[in-house]
């Protein structure tokens, strides 16, 4: 029987991580455990948080969830850029004589009329 050795064992959790939320993983392990459960959507970071709020006390901390009280405060992403709106008043027409026949019509036509009315 050969004898075999167990890689290290990773952590999951991001070793860029702060000190204060290590700490409250550590000290609130068990009760993060059923709020992951009970909150899916909720970071461990906010669950961790709301817990350390209600000063270690599970039911205070699914209390405050349940009812609103406690806040996700989420990731902060990257500034997105606004793509440019084009703007009516800038946008520049072909003159009617370089313009297909078909879109040469400069009068309106009965359908509009009813619609400006």
């Amino acid at each position: 029987m050969s004898s075999r050795v167990n890689p290290p064992i990773r952590s999951k959790y991001n070793k860029d991580e702060p000190d204060e939320v290590k700490n409250l993983r550590k000290l609130y392990a068990t009760q993060l455990s059923t709020l992951k459960e009970l909150f899916t959507e909720w970071s461990e970071e906010d669950l961790l948080f709301a817990i350390q709020e209600a000063s270690g006390d599970l039911e205070v901390a699914i209390d405050r969830i349940s009812e609103g009280h406690a806040s996700q405060w989420g990731e902060v992403k990257g500034k997105k850029t606004k793509k440019p709106h084009s703007d009516r008043s800038t946008v520049t027409q072909p003159p009617l004589d370089k313009l297909p026949p078909a879109a040469r019509n400069t009068g309106t036509s009965e359908r509009s009329k009813a619609c400006m009315y």
